[in-house]
């Protein structure tokens, strides 16, 4: 049992010696990480960036900063009405430090149960600097569609009583590349197969020049025969939403996508998808010599490769009246024989270049023409007696 006693008490002298060993080391530690955090390296990891509000708000996102173009310091908040209930025509107040921004309206001025709206305020002081942490006060006023007598008859909100919620938003003032908020829609200008076939379409919304999280976005269609899988989206973090449109038709569609006060249109064509057919042929001035299938020639259609022997036997889906990408081996070795490509040709129309675009039409046969030109002697090729010299 003593000698039990005696190594306890050796292992925990050493663990004192060690600490007091290696205490210099754990303090400058200590110093470096409280430096860090005064000068604002850790700031970003160790302070939270958004905004609360009391009541049946949700905030969904905020952006403090300083426009670049004129040093104007502004904010933004993107709310959600969690209520179950309309509020009318919101407005935002700011303050911070003993200022007052005064009243902003924000955007929308009717936001329905679940929807929600957008509010860009003035920071009612230019005293900061980029980089500064703040935490201003935030009033949000709105009718609160509920106690309005006109509701219960008619759905509006006239003569609401109004209604104040109350928070906070806190985050770090950065700069701003852009003033104002903007959506984008891709793809611009896109030909779709008619076959019912959904594709993808992305918008994206940003304020301020920084996506935008949870942004309701409005996806519409200007042709009926043309289907959208959602008529609402929300962006994620990334500030994307992503909707999906179909037809069955050939038919022409504008697909608009909205948010608050922008929005942006895509010009979208569905086409009647056919199966082309393909047959590589090697010219000769020999008329009994039958054709030869070069089934090892490389062509790339549309940034995808085949080759031309799977092509012959399974054709490829094209889309009816497009230009289509292709690119086109130059040679190949067959039998001691180098075949030189020729020419591609398509609805009447051939093509020489190795690469181009190709028209496709109601005749469903792409043929490619390959050449022999040399005949291969040992190691050297001399000219063939049915192709040219080169």
């Amino acid at each position: 049992m003593g000698n039990i006693k005696n190594r306890g008490s050796t292992r925990g002298q050493s663990a004192v010696e060690y600490v007091i060993t290696y205490s210099w080391a754990i303090l400058i530690i200590g110093i470096i990480i409280g430096l860090l955090y005064f000068y604002g390296f850790m700031s970003l990891a160790l302070r939270p960036t958004g905004c609360t509000i009391n009541g049946n708000l949700y905030c969904e996102d905020s952006m403090l900063g300083m426009y670049t173009h004129n040093g104007a310091y502004v904010m933004g908040v993107l709310m959600t009405n969690t209520n179950q209930y309309p509020i009318s025509n919101p407005t935002i107040n700011v303050s911070y430090n003993g200022y007052n921004s005064g009243k902003a309206e924000c955007i929308d001025g009717m936001v329905p149960p679940g929807g929600a709206f957008l509010c860009i305020v003035n920071l009612p002081t230019n005293k900061l600097s980029i980089g500064e942490y703040i935490k201003p006060t935030v009033h949000i006023q709105a009718g609160n569609c509920a106690l309005s007598k006109a509701y219960l008859i008619n759905g509006s909100c006239a003569n609401a009583t109004t209604e104040i919620f109350k928070g906070s938003a806190y985050g770090f003032i950065r700069y701003l590349p852009s003033d104002n908020l903007s959506i984008s829609l891709a793809p611009r200008n896109a030909n779709f197969a008619a076959n019912g076939t959904r594709y993808a379409f992305k918008a994206t919304i940003t304020l301020f020049g920084y996506p935008l999280k949870g942004a309701n976005v409005g996806f519409s269609s200007s042709n009926t025969i043309v289907s959208l899988s959602n008529t609402n989206v929300a962006t994620a973090y990334s500030g994307y939403a992503y909707d999906y449109a179909s037809s069955n038709y050939s038919s022409h569609t504008t697909i608009t996508a909205s948010y608050a006060n922008v929005s942006t249109s895509a010009s979208i064509y569905f086409r009647s998808p056919l199966m082309y057919s393909f047959a590589d042929i090697v010219a000769s001035n020999i008329d009994y010599i039958s054709p030869i299938v070069l089934d090892n020639i490389n062509i790339g259609i549309d940034n995808r490769t085949y080759t031309l022997g799977n092509l012959n036997k399974t054709g490829i889906v094209l889309l009816n009246g497009t230009m289509n990408n292709y690119t086109i081996q130059k040679s190949i070795e067959v039998n001691n024989t180098k075949y030189i490509f020729k020419n591609i040709s398509s609805c009447g129309l051939s093509y020489t270049a190795l690469n181009g675009t190709l028209l496709t039409c109601t005749q469903p046969s792409i043929k490619v023409y390959y050449e022999p030109v040399y005949k291969q002697t040992g190691s050297l090729y001399v000219a063939d007696e049915g192709g040219s010299e080169v």
